[in-house]
């Protein structure tokens, strides 16, 4: 992958799901919110969502 965050992980959508919300998760927690999903939409009929660990 070109960004760092997902270096040495295989390019699916459910693990570009847990990747954002590593990367979010931290700087909304900092501004006293909670992330409640992450969705990424491939096409109409193709979907992930992580709702965290």
């Amino acid at each position: 992958m070109d960004v760092p965050f997902m270096r040495g992980r295989y390019s699916s959508t459910e693990n570009l799901c847990v990747a954002i919300w590593e990367q979010l998760e931290s700087s909304v927690h900092a501004l006293g919110c909670a992330l409640h999903c992450v969705k990424v939409q491939e096409t109409e009929n193709n979907f992930a969502e992580y709702h965290g660990a």
